[in-house]
């Protein structure tokens, strides 16, 4: 039996050790008989001893006992690659032995067939030794015995489905562990969310609205200042992904771009930061990805992150944040003028009423942008859902008909007549710090123009939040009708029927 060691893609960064191995489910009783008993079982590397000073940091755990890395005193990231000519992609064979692992690892399975059109090969999944054991070539149209071997791979693949299900292990997707080697994708309990403890609609009195809810949450503004300077600092940022099956074993590098355009933070122009031979850990931060996405959009995928800084004094810093990932050209493009349009209102000294950009990093090995950006909250449409859903049988509209459950456009506006504010309890002051904090964008000389519930939000502290500028655009010249149009855009999606008028037979 031939075998080889298949070299499993990672980034190149040089300096972080994963520190907890994880144990790797037992095979079925199917896969066992193929093999024989006697195969060695290939243990993970365990971490190398460090000497000297050792940095240990935790990415997506708020408990220091739950470490997932351990850095050394000096971190070496790879050289940077020019991303200027897209190059046009050419598919290898590991390639397609990447994507087939994943997507079983993804799925839990263990047989796996790669067929090309006119050939064949079956490959089995064997977790003890993190093997992928592939039959010979098969030609369907020159094996006469081809509809016997896939009775036989489907009878198989049944007996190891009902092993698995009747197994007292439970299957790991869903969990989130970081690997070892390249290949151990196997997954142990995760620690606990990062996210914190959500609170249920129904625990506050329906008429308190969510600016008085969160009022109550204390979050000192010089933590967030002191963090946010420290986040300037930083001109290296390791990212890390932890969550479902999704574990790094080491991190990707990614060099600050473009400057902070938080207040007292903000450079214009930005000096490009020169490249150093290592990377201490108070001169870097960290970001671990722990949750599925929160959105999507023009200008990329927007996640939540643990974001952790180490100080010169050795203290650790750590705060929930949300970044934004743009791999592909086009939504480059769009993020990089998202960027542009917070430069100008950076500029404009327009900070209230918007999310604080905490800077614009690029992959240093694959081009890949991502804003770091400040955690805003639910936006007003998710609150909206959320209240319907929990209270939609006490909702009426005017006319005394329940609330339409399905939110179109058309439910939401023209059929429910219900205003989002009632919902989601806007009071007026709410209110007018939304339309307070447009009229300064707009001052500035930005239309947002996809002003809608979604891109309203309200942050941890109550306060009414403007988001998502990839349509926005810098131009002085622009008419006055323009900014007058959103204007009333945005007091509409508030509440409908200011546009809408009150429905035929509503109550006075």
């Amino acid at each position: 039996m031939g075998s080889t060691r298949f070299q499993w893609r990672t980034c190149s960064t040089k300096g972080f050790t994963p520190k907890d191995l994880p144990k790797r489910p037992a095979d079925s009783s199917i896969v066992d008989l193929l093999f024989p008993l006697n195969m060695k079982v290939s243990e993970p590397k365990k971490p190398n001893a460090h000497t000297g000073q050792r940095d240990t940091f935790c990415t997506g755990a708020k408990d220091d006992n739950e470490c997932f890395f351990t850095a050394d005193k000096k971190v070496v990231i790879p050289p940077r690659r020019a991303h200027g000519r897209e190059r046009r992609y050419r598919p290898e064979p590991g390639h397609f032995i990447e994507a087939a692992w994943f997507r079983s690892v993804a799925d839990d399975s263990t047989f796996i067939i790669f067929n090309c059109g006119r050939y064949e090969r079956i490959g089995i999944r064997h977790r003890a030794t993190q093997t992928l054991f592939l039959s010979d070539l098969i030609d369907p149209a020159r094996t006469h015995e081809y509809g016997k071997i896939h009775v036989g791979l489907h009878l198989a693949i049944l007996k190891d489905c009902i092993d698995r299900v009747n197994s007292s292990e439970p299957s790991p997707i869903g969990d989130g562990t970081p690997t070892g080697p390249a290949l151990d994708t196997q997954d142990k309990p995760s620690p606990p969310s990062s996210t914190g403890t959500k609170r249920r609609a129904d625990s506050v009195p329906p008429e308190e609205s969510h600016r008085s809810k969160l009022q109550k949450r204390k979050h000192p503004e010089e933590d967030k200042e002191i963090f946010a300077e420290e986040i300037n600092k930083r001109e290296i940022a390791f990212f890390f992904l932890h969550y479902l099956h999704y574990c790094s074993s080491s991190p990707s590098s990614l060099i600050r771009i473009e400057s902070s355009c938080v207040q007292k933070h903000f450079q214009h122009p930005f000096p490009r930061p020169k490249r150093k031979a290592a990377y201490t850990a108070s001169s870097y931060m960290t970001m671990s990805l722990n949750d599925i996405e929160i959105g999507r959009g023009a200008s990329g995928t927007v996640y939540r992150a643990h974001v952790e800084i180490h100080t010169q004094s050795g203290e650790k810093l750590a705060q929930e944040m949300i970044v934004k990932f743009a791999l592909y050209p086009r939504t480059r493009e769009k993020m990089l003028q998202e960027y542009s349009a917070y430069q100008h209102l950076a500029r404009a000294d327009v900070t209230d009423g918007i999310v604080a950009v905490h800077g614009l990093f690029e992959d240093v090995e694959t081009g890949m942008l991502l804003m770091l950006m400040e955690n805003a909250g639910k936006s007003l449409m998710k609150i909206y859902a959320e209240e319907t859903s929990e209270r939609g049988k006490d909702l009426l509209t005017p006319a005394n008909e329940p609330i339409l459950l399905g939110l179109t456009k058309k439910q939401r506006f023209a059929a429910t007549h219900v205003s989002p504010s009632t919902v989601c309890h806007i009071d007026n002051e709410l209110r007018e710090d939304f339309v307070r904090s447009l009229d300064r964008i707009h001052e500035a000389h930005i239309l947002h123009d996809d002003i809608r519930l979604e891109n309203l939000t309200i942050d941890s502290e109550g306060n009414g939040k403007i988001i998502d500028f990839d349509l926005g655009v810098y131009d002085p010249s622009r008419p006055r009708y323009y900014y007058g149009r959103e204007k009333q855009i945005l007091l509409t999606a508030l509440d409908p029927r200011s546009a809408y008028g009150t429905p035929p037979g509503a109550e006075s």
